[in-house]
């Protein structure tokens, strides 16, 4: 009975979290309960290991147990460290130089750095450097929390919608960069074929679909992206009284929130679904829910070498969404740290 009890709570978080999917999915908070689920599940395996070896070695089974488990964690760290700087270089090779790409390999150094530190304090039996490395670890490890929560929740959010999306009455195509100023790129022709595969499957359900192709024309581009998205869907015998066309937004937020406009002038379903690519989907339909379209977005395949940057990208952008938030949860876990320092300068003087 007392086990069963101390579960109660975490079958009421998850209850809880499994509540907040089902209100809207196009939010980080379901996300976060469910992974904080999640490494609760992880830390009582972990207990239980360390009180299984207890009882094979009184002695050191519990350490060795640990220093396997903090093994296993800094080496997941320092590969993690050395794909992003790998996936740096292949960025610039493949893309040219981009400070997204510059940032991945920056994050990876700051991994490798934090690990070595780690090692050193152990080595050199350092309690001041230990304690540094503490004292930070606490907005770095908030900071890791939720970028782990957003890749599981963004990708099972991703999944869910390509495998239970149900049919629309709007398929928006989220516009890109085009090639040469004028050109469809690949990355872009993925995003307008699952638009296109979409739209067929709410047409073959009976709905009266549009194609909305959605971007304005940048600085360094000869028409609007929207109208070579157009081009690009007629080519592919898309009719041309099926392609509403959406060409003054200038980034996602804007994207959605004219599409809207476009969309109740036509009189169609409300529902919309919204593709774009598989790294960007998730933010898409939380910016959705924040312009006030229902629906859902839906992400088409990203080429390897470039999901990794893109992550990174989309994952900053959503702490930008709730930087408030954010700003405040990390100002607090900085505390710490800040302290240290003052009193050392203030020692010092």
């Amino acid at each position: 009975m007392e086990v069963l009890l101390q579960w109660v709570p975490v079958v009421l978080v998850a209850a809880f979290g499994v509540f907040l999917v089902w209100r809207d999915p196009r939010r980080m908070p379901p996300g976060l309960v469910l992974t904080g689920v999640v490494f609760f599940l992880l830390g009582r395996l972990l207990s239980e290991l360390v009180h299984l070896a207890e009882n094979l070695d009184p002695e050191l089974g519990a350490v060795w147990v640990l220093v396997a488990f903090m093994g296993v964690a800094l080496m997941a760290v320092v590969v993690l460290g050395v794909f992003l700087i790998w996936n740096t270089f292949e960025m610039l090779r493949k893309e040219g130089r981009r400070p997204a790409a510059l940032l991945t390999g920056a994050i990876g150094a700051l991994l490798l750095a934090y690990v070595v530190a780690a090692v050193l304090g152990v080595l050199l039996n350092s309690f001041e450097l230990t304690v540094w490395l503490m004292f930070a670890g606490l907005p770095l490890g908030y900071i890791g929390f939720v970028f782990a929560a957003f890749l599981i929740y963004s990708s099972i959010y991703g999944w869910a919608t390509r495998r239970f999306g149900k049919p629309v009455g709007a398929v928006v195509v989220l516009g890109a960069g085009l090639f040469g100023g004028e050109r469809v790129s690949p990355l872009l022709a993925a995003r307008l074929d699952l638009g296109m595969e979409l739209y067929e499957r709410s047409r073959a359900a009976g709905l009266e679909t549009v194609l909305v192709p959605s971007g304005g024309r940048g600085a360094d581009e000869k028409l609007a992206e929207a109208e070579a998205m157009g081009n690009y869907l007629r080519e592919k015998g898309v009719p041309n009284q099926h392609i509403l066309l959406e060409d003054r937004s200038t980034d996602t937020r804007e994207n959605l929130e004219y599409s809207a406009e476009v969309i109740r002038r036509a009189g169609v379903g409300e529902d919309v679904a919204v593709a774009t690519n598989s790294y960007h989907a998730f933010r898409a339909a939380t910016l959705m829910r924040d312009a006030g379209v229902p629906g859902y977005a839906v992400g088409s395949p990203t080429a390897r070498y470039y999901w990794p940057s893109a992550t990174v990208r989309e994952f900053i952008a959503i702490l930008r969404d709730n930087l408030v938030v954010n700003a405040v949860i990390v100002g607090v876990l900085c505390l710490p740290f800040l302290v240290r320092v003052g009193s050392l300068f203030l020692g010092q003087r």
